[in-house]
């Protein structure tokens, strides 16, 4: 049952985007190849559980070009 105001998949998809957040960070900070493959395995977990990913994930894109 699908209702207005209803949680389908926003639990999921939030801990997909927290966590692809903070392994974006961290492979910002580190440099490391192997965290910008987690980060992007993530990306992908949250792209394949939410459909509302493209509203809220343009924050990378933004942070890239901002301090760049």
């Amino acid at each position: 049952m699908n209702r207005v105001g209803s949680y389908d998949n926003e639990a999921v998809a939030i801990f997909a985007l927290v966590f692809t957040f903070y392994l974006f960070i961290k492979s910002v900070n580190t440099g490391s190849v192997m965290w910008s493959v987690g980060c992007s395995l993530s990306y992908f977990y949250m792209v394949a559980s939410w459909g509302g990913y493209s509203f809220i994930i343009n924050i990378i894109p933004i942070y890239v070009v901002r301090f760049c």
